[in-house]
């Protein structure tokens, strides 16, 4: 037998005189194969959709779609609660699922709802109708699509002599997101959500196959446009379209780069990031500049960035002083504008990262991998990490709103074959710095009336620190218990003290140690915890209100701080953190599910299903 790999899986049986499809229901476009030596049916097949397994020479084939090795070209967020993301993949279209789940099952690939064909690039949703989302594939072809009901509309300039790249760069403006900008060979603009587009530029390639591969709009300035192409011509435009210069010449570069990326500043009207991509020019070095005169000037911010192309360069949305960087390699982030890099890769797979998405509201960034899928980080405490907080002895950052999400219904979820996003845990992420060891520490959550709810557990370490609250306060003491003659407790404690009083002259001495047996270690700790006026002599009185034998009226002991009880109400709280007798305190907002603010959480509701199984069963 003979296998030939191509965009379908040839098979011959009489040594390559003939050939037929031996792919049936598998993904075009096939890369790899092993023959199992021992057994010629078994055969591993890798293509552009993945894995796939055969036991009877590729009669059927069982699709291993259980890796997170999703090629992203680019990722994109809206602003539903949960937030979504989407991406367009290699030869796999465009996509979009929620970033989280209710319950605690995470994403899972039926959740995943497909929005485009083709090999699938930018996808950008509509800031105020997070329904309607525009996707694209090859060769410029745009799609705006209603997520909710499905309606699809075809977005293409007309003309002739038009081209457009693999990955054809549009974006809504910032400024208003009814106006659309794309580009080919000319730039294009759409007052209508991409109907009627026109062009607004003269040809920006640098030669007569050049097209763009980078797009930007000021937003500071709806006027200020960026455009960046695949053969390296840099273009802006102050004045809506109407004139644009190609300033590529005073970035300073070696020769002509392929624009990977253009980030026109929040912040400053004539800021703008770009990064190059010199791989295609034999050039694996970082190529990212900075403007601040509309390319008059430009400044290089490699830095101390290690080989590998760049991708991406991005700003955040908060802190002018953040940059986030997409390589051949991983992600890196500056504090400082560039000046120095840190690589961000706790657990991120080294892997190519095409594109960085910076959601506007959640505190997140989403890096959509070439290889290992899309992955999201908090980056609350980076986003507030200034020097200031560098030179302080302890710092409290801001927390991110909580919410309580709704529980849900599991699914079935039956075999080991099955793959699952990690779902954020529940909660609120509570982030702190300490710049050298603490010796005492106390992290605790307070109503807005500074009652005590909740006590977490802290590290004193040095260091940045992160800890979980998950909306619950502490559990409550019980009610009280009906009057009685003599609480059983206190016959208990009593005889208790009576067993550890071996020489029975009614008081705890080390004497007693001596006969105490196996309760020695426990009348010991009672010695020195007991012994208030530290006289050697522990009292019945003193037995009878040492910590934790009782707990006032209701002849109860009051749970700790620390155990969690039942889900706090939405409304404002207060986070206090006390280092060695200093307090930092910030408040935090819990908010109700946006979908369902009245269902029970997740525990509750296993609770109650666990409740009603039981019943049923009784």
């Amino acid at each position: 037998r003979v296998y030939v790999l191509g965009i379908q899986f040839h098979v011959s049986s009489d040594g390559g005189k003939t050939f037929k499809n031996g792919g049936s229901r598998v993904h075009p476009d096939h890369h790899a194969l092993w023959v199992d030596p021992r057994d010629g049916r078994h055969l591993i097949l890798g293509c552009d959709g993945g894995l796939y397994i055969t036991h009877d020479r590729g009669g059927t084939w069982d699709f291993h779609n259980v890796m997170d090795i999703g090629q992203f070209y680019d990722v994109g967020v809206d602003a539903r609660a949960p937030y979504w993301v989407y991406g367009g993949l290699q030869d796999n279209g465009s996509w979009g699922a929620p970033s989280r789940k209710r319950g605690r099952t995470g994403t899972e690939n039926s959740d995943w709802l497909r929005i485009g064909g083709g090999d699938g690039f930018v996808c950008r949703a509509d800031p105020k109708d997070p329904f309607t989302v525009y996707c694209e594939m090859q060769g410029g072809r745009i799609w705006r699509v209603n997520v909710k009901t499905g309606a699809r509309y075809s977005l293409r300039p007309p003309g002739k002599g038009l081209r457009f790249n693999w990955k054809t760069p549009f974006t809504l403006s910032r400024h208003n997101s009814q106006i659309i900008y794309c580009a080919g060979n000319f730039v294009f603009r759409s007052l209508n959500r991409g109907e009627n587009l026109k062009r607004i530029s003269p040809a920006i390639g640098r030669t007569d196959k050049g097209t763009a591969t980078a797009l930007s709009e000021s937003p500071r300035n709806a006027d200020v446009l960026w455009c960046g192409t695949d053969d390296g011509a840099l273009w802006v435009s102050r004045n809506g379209g109407r004139e644009w210069k190609n300033i590529a010449a005073k970035v300073g570069l070696p020769k002509p780069f392929h624009v990977a990326s253009i980030e026109a500043s929040r912040f400053v009207e004539g800021r703008a990031y770009v990064a190059f991509d010199g791989h295609r020019s034999n050039s694996d070095v970082p190529h990212i500049y900075v403007t601040e005169d509309f390319g008059d000037t430009w400044k290089a911010l490699n830095g101390n960035l290690p080989a590998g192309s760049t991708r991406c360069l991005r700003e955040d949305v908060a802190n002018a002083n953040l940059l986030y960087c997409g390589t051949e390699f991983g992600v890196f982030a500056s504090v400082d504008r560039g000046g120095h890099w840190t690589r961000l890769n706790n657990n991120l797979p080294t892997v190519a990262v095409h594109e960085i998405a910076v959601h506007p509201t959640a505190g997140d960034i989403v890096a959509g991998t070439h290889g290992r899928s899309a992955w999201i980080l908090d980056i609350t405490p980076l986003r507030q990490y200034t020097d200031k907080v560098a030179a302080a002895k302890a710092h409290l950052f801001q927390p991110n709103e909580g919410v309580l999400w709704a529980g849900a219904l599991s699914r079935s979820r039956s075999g080991h074959r099955i793959f699952t996003g990690k779902n954020p845990a529940f909660g609120s992420t509570l982030h702190y710095f300490l710049s050298e060891d603490a010796k005492a520490i106390t992290l605790e959550i307070r109503d807005a009336r500074g009652r005590p709810l909740r006590r977490l557990k802290a590290s004193g370490k040095a260091g940045m620190h992160s800890v979980r609250w998950d909306l619950r306060e502490a559990q409550r003491r019980a009610g009280p218990r009906p009057p009685q003659a003599k609480s059983p407790a206190a016959d208990v404690i009593e005889k208790m003290f009576k067993q550890l009083d071996t020489d029975k002259n009614g008081e705890l001495t080390d004497k007693d140690l001596k006969d105490a047996g196996p309760r020695a270690g426990v009348l010991k700790r009672i010695l020195e915890q007991a012994d208030k006026d530290k006289d050697g002599v522990v009292t019945m009185a003193e037995f009878k209100t040492r910590r934790g034998q009782n707990a006032g009226p209701t002849r109860r002991n009051a749970p700790p701080l620390n155990r969690a009880g039942r889900p706090v109400k939405p409304g404002n709280y207060v986070v206090s953190l006390k280092i060695d007798g200093e307090e930092f305190v910030r408040e935090i907002r819990v908010l109700a599910d946006p979908e369902f603010p009245v269902a029970l959480l997740q525990e509750e509701l296993e609770e109650q299903t666990r409740k009603q199984r039981q019943e049923f069963i009784e």
